[in-house]
């Protein structure tokens, strides 16, 4: 069963969407503040940034926006027929297309992304923050989980040390004491919840004591040599017997 979700990181995820929609708002407005549609934008941004070694066809264009096919090229052709992109096959295979950036589309991509990465380096701050706030944030395993779940019932006003309540408190420990024995002895008898209570406590008095097994080897040689050796006299004494009786 996986762990609860933390309010901590309710918060933190909801920190994360405020910052990326700010975001990408922001750039949807400064890309209109020079003469593009964001989607135009995206489209110059994604011919210039793609990985090293990768080729601009309409196939991975189309990909890295998140589109179809058919609006990958009908966004193309915009930009084409605006003088920001040009066509051209492609060397190695003349049924692929590749797009690289015009004059125009370069300058008008560098004013915008020179805007969005100054605001980035001004307040990307809280993006990063939010983000690290998920990844670097650990649950606790489900036994400290547990422990902590039950010191805050503990805790809560209506647990005390007097009347009902304490019973209260005591049926919380037991609950606790039931889970830890699945876990310790898969198949808990009826004393295992006072079994694990008194290991916990480090009592061992109703724990027999076991005997190692070398110190009982030890002690059945010396009785097996005890009772050899009586053996042994008796067998002599027996001879002197019967040597004084062929005497006479």
């Amino acid at each position: 069963m996986a762990n609860a979700i933390s309010d901590t990181e309710y918060r933190a995820l909801g920190e994360l969407r405020y910052r990326i929609r700010h975001f990408i708002q922001e750039g949807d407005a400064a890309a209109r503040r020079s003469n593009l549609e964001p989607q135009q934008y995206l489209m110059l941004l994604a011919i210039r940034g793609l990985p090293l070694g990768a080729v601009a066809t309409i196939r991975t264009l189309s990909e890295r926006m998140a589109l179809k096919h058919h609006s990958a090229v009908e966004l193309i052709d915009r930009l084409e027929s605006h003088g920001l992109v040009r066509r051209r096959r492609s060397q190695g295979d003349q049924r692929e297309v590749c797009v690289s950036l015009l004059p125009k589309g370069s300058k008008l991509l560098d004013r915008v992304a020179s805007e969005r990465i100054s605001e980035l380096r001004a307040s990307g701050v809280a993006l990063a923050n939010a983000i690290t706030a998920l990844v670097k944030h650990k649950r606790p395993s489900p036994m400290v989980a547990e422990i902590n779940e039950l010191t805050e019932a503990l805790h809560r006003p209506g647990i005390s040390h007097s009347g009902t309540p304490r019973k209260k408190k005591q049926a919380v420990i037991a609950t606790w004491e039931k889970k830890a024995c699945l876990r310790i002895y898969p198949r808990p008898g009826k004393n295992s919840a006072a079994k694990l209570r008194n290991e916990s406590l480090g009592d061992f008095t109703t724990t027999p004591r076991v005997i190692p097994i070398s110190a009982l080897a030890m002690v059945i040689g010396l009785l097996c040599a005890f009772v050899a050796l009586a053996l042994l006299r008796l067998i002599g004494l027996s001879l002197l017997i019967l040597r004084a009786c062929a005497s006479a």
